[in-house]
């Protein structure tokens, strides 16, 4: 496992074994990139995802989602995990990147987080499949302030999974990479609480 692209590219990423992390595989994460980088996923006021982005990689394990989207020049990353051995992986890739200015780890669980005033630009959410944690997080994360006006939203979730879209977002395309369905959402200004 390593990050695919950008000024980090080829950095190994340490994933511990077991069911604490899952991690996506690179060629997978390879075409999520290509597509946010590829200028058809853009956010609601045009511009395109990554470029200084502050990026929620919530669900983290790993850290693979925030990482990568540093290395191809977001600004910041705040990631949420609550296993402890994610954590470890976690702390210690970033370390590897040499991105510890840049990134916040809390080791909190994703569909339980607390208020923030300063919310997200780009989230990538990739939760255990089959547990309905995408829909409960979703849903949390934008009633806490987690998802800035104009973000890009990045679900993971099993093909077979039903994606429960809350109001203040909105759904514009799915795609099936491998065993796992991408779902894009966006969040127009003024769109859904916070706080």
């Amino acid at each position: 496992m390593r990050i695919i692209g950008g000024l980090k590219r080829g950095t190994r990423l340490v994933a511990r074994r077991g069911l604490e992390t899952r991690p996506t595989a690179d060629r997978a994460r390879e075409s999520l990139f290509n597509m946010l980088e590829g200028g058809r996923l853009r956010r609601p006021d045009d511009s395109l995802p990554i470029p200084d982005a502050r990026v929620l990689d919530a669900f983290a394990g790993t850290g693979a989602f925030g990482l990568e989207a540093l290395s191809r020049g977001a600004a910041s990353a705040v990631f949420m995990e609550n296993a402890r051995t994610a954590a470890a992986a976690l702390n210690q890739n970033i370390r590897h990147c040499h991105a510890e200015d840049r990134t916040e780890v809390l080791t909190i669980d994703a569909a339980k987080p607390p208020p923030t005033r300063r919310g997200c630009d780009l989230v990538f959410l990739d939760p255990p499949y089959g547990e309905g944690l995408a829909n409960t997080a979703l849903a949390m994360l934008l009633a806490r302030g987690w998802v800035a006006d104009n973000a890009l939203l990045v679900v993971q979730t099993h093909p077979k999974e039903t994606l429960e879209v809350p109001a203040g977002l909105s759904l514009f395309e799915q795609r099936s990479v491998g065993s796992a369905r991408f779902a894009f959402l966006t969040r127009q200004p003024g769109n859904g609480a916070s706080g």
